[in-house]
């Protein structure tokens, strides 16, 4: 027969210091503000709950650091150095711009990949990608096409002053 006696129940004795405790990584930040501690007293058994007071919050620098400020850079560079070049050779020229700028898209993206939680839905960080992505491709297609209808005039002006 065992007989029940309240020193043979297991108890958790939760402590913490003052001020809280706080961990951080990169990304997160995590504070433990403090910790209670119930009794509940029921007819048939004691049960101790332990409640955790905590606090987790995201720190936006790590996206702002590593996403935004390089695509962001990396979109104006193309623009300008799209529509400000000139030469000779500016069709080959922006296409290697143009396909280094989706390389280092790639990157970022794949970076984004990695650092976002997956999710059903795309975050809005993925949605600025993919803009910055189709304002380069769309910079590219302009430069390219200016330059194929400028040729194109410039031959018919030559050839209406031949006649």
């Amino acid at each position: 027969m065992f007989n029940y006696n309240s020193r043979d129940e297991l108890r958790f004795n939760a402590k913490y210091s003052a001020k809280p405790c706080i961990y951080d990584t990169s990304e997160w930040s995590l504070k433990l503000h403090g910790i209670d501690y119930l009794d509940s007293i029921d007819t048939d058994f004691n049960m101790g709950v332990l409640y955790y007071n905590i606090s987790l919050t995201r720190r936006p620098q790590f996206y702002v650091g590593l996403v935004i400020t390089p695509a962001f850079l990396i979109g104006s560079l193309i623009i300008i150095g799209l529509f400000f070049g000139r030469g000779g050779d500016i069709i080959n020229n922006a296409v290697g711009l143009g396909l280094t700028t989706m390389m280092s898209m790639m990157v970022i993206v794949g970076i984004l990949a990695n650092a976002v939680a997956k999710s059903q839905y795309i975050p809005v960080l993925g949605w600025y990608i993919i803009a910055e992505i189709v304002i380069i491709t769309l910079a590219v297609f302009a430069v390219l096409s200016s330059e194929m209808l400028c040729r194109v005039c410039s031959s018919m002006v030559h050839a209406a002053c031949k006649e």
